[in-house]
C-alpha cells in the first residue's frame, strides 16, 4: 500500500489524551528497552485498553517485565529473530486472546497500584522476596535496612 507507514515515531511530548488515543488506536506496543527502571509506557498502554484488545510485546529487561509477564509477550531485545516471532504472534493473535491477556494485565495492575506501593514503604515491605529467594541474591526489608543504617 502505498504510504502505508507500519511504524511512527515520535520524539516529542505528546499531550496526555493525544497519548491515550495513540495507545488505543494501536493493535501492539512494542516496548524493548535493553535496560529500564519501572517503564511506565506498557503500564499505561494496559490502563488506557479500556476495550481489553491490542497486544503488549514486552523486553525482559523492563522493570515492569516482572509485573506484566501475566499478559505480555516478552521478548529479549538484543534477539531480533526473537522479537519478530513475538510480533507475529502479536499479529495473529485474536481477539479473546488479547482479551485475556489485557484483562489480566489490567486487573494487576488495578491491584498494585501507587498507593499499594507506597503502603509498602509503611509496612516495609517493598523489597521482601515475591517468591523463594535465590542463594546468590540477599533479600531485606525496608524497615531492616533502615535499622541496619541508624
Amino acid at each position: 500500500r502505498t504510504g502505508w507507514v507500519p511504524i511512527h515515531y515520535f520524539y516529542r511530548c505528546i499531550p496526555r489524551a493525544e497519548l491515550i488515543a495513540f495507545y488505543r488506536a494501536a493493535h501492539i506496543a512494542l516496548v524493548t528497552p535493553l535496560k529500564d527502571g519501572m517503564n511506565l509506557v506498557a503500564k499505561e498502554f494496559c490502563a488506557s485498553r479500556v476495550d481489553h484488545r491490542g497486544v503488549l510485546v514486552l523486553s525482559e529487561f523492563a522493570g515492569a517485565a516482572g509485573e506484566l509477564e501475566c499478559g505480555a509477550l516478552l521478548v529479549n531485545p538484543h534477539d531480533t529473530e526473537g522479537v519478530a516471532a513475538a510480533l507475529e504472534v502479536a499479529v495473529q493473535m485474536d481477539e479473546a486472546e488479547q482479551s485475556t491477556r489485557m484483562q489480566n494485565m489490567r486487573s494487576h495492575l488495578r491491584l498494585n497500584d501507587v498507593f499499594r506501593w507506597c503502603r509498602s514503604f509503611e509496612t516495609g515491605t517493598l523489597l521482601a522476596p515475591i517468591s523463594a529467594p535465590t542463594e546468590s541474591v540477599h533479600w531485606t526489608t525496608v524497615a531492616a535496612m533502615a535499622a541496619d543504617k541508624l
